[in-house]
C-alpha cells in the first residue's frame, strides 16, 4: 500500500467554481530560489506566485519581475520541510525552492497536503505522457557543455606576440 500514496487524492479536489479555466493549484510564496543548469547565477524572486496551469507549474515574481514555467513531467523530487515552512522541487535540469508557502486554493491546507496534491498532478500529468509514449527527461541523454579551459598567462602571450616581439621589442620594424 505504501507505494499507491502517490496515486491516491490526497483530499477531494478544490471548488474552482471562482477560478480561471485550467488552473489547478495556486500559491503564494515569500521567497522562490531558482537555479538552471545553464544559469551561472540562481534567480531568487521575491512575493511570487506559483500556479499549475495544465501541464506546467508557473511561477510570477513581483520583485523582479520574472515569469518562470516548468513542465510537471520534468518535475522529478518533490519535498517539503515544515521545519522552516520550505518547498523543495527538483529536475535534472533546475533546482526550486519556495520558502514561506502558503495555498490559496485551499487556505486551511497544510504544507504536507499541499505536496500531496502536487505529487498527485505531477504523477496524473505523466499519464498521458507515457501513453504517447514520449521520452521523459531522466530517459534522454543531456547535453552537457564542456567544461572551460583554464589559460594561463603564459599561453595568452605566446598566441597573442610572436616570441621576437616579447623577447626585443625594440628590434621590431
Amino acid at each position: 500500500m505504501e507505494h499507491f500514496r502517490l496515486l491516491r487524492r490526497p483530499r477531494p479536489l478544490p471548488n474552482l467554481d471562482e477560478t480561471k479555466p485550467g488552473i489547478n493549484a495556486e500559491y503564494k510564496i515569500k521567497f522562490v530560489y531558482f537555479k538552471s543548469h545553464n544559469d551561472l547565477v540562481p534567480r531568487i524572486c521575491y512575493k511570487a506566485k506559483a500556479s499549475v496551469q495544465h501541464a506546467n507549474l508557473v511561477i510570477t515574481s513581483s520583485l523582479p519581475p520574472v515569469k518562470i514555467s516548468i513542465p510537471l513531467v520534468t518535475i522529478c523530487y518533490l519535498e517539503s520541510d515544515k521545519k522552516y515552512d520550505r518547498f523543495d522541487i527538483r529536475g535534472r535540469q533546475f533546482k526550486l525552492r519556495f520558502v514561506g508557502f502558503r495555498d490559496i486554493m485551499q487556505p486551511m491546507a497544510t504544507l504536507e497536503e499541499s505536496r500531496d496534491w502536487l505529487r498527485f498532478l505531477v504523477v496524473r500529468q505523466r499519464i498521458p505522457h507515457s501513453i504517447l509514449q514520449l521520452p521523459f527527461e531522466w530517459e534522454m541523454q543531456i547535453e552537457r557543455r564542456p567544461k572551460r579551459m583554464f589559460i594561463s598567462w603564459k599561453k595568452i602571450k605566446k598566441n597573442l606576440f610572436c616570441h621576437k616581439c616579447i623577447q626585443n621589442p625594440s628590434k621590431i620594424e
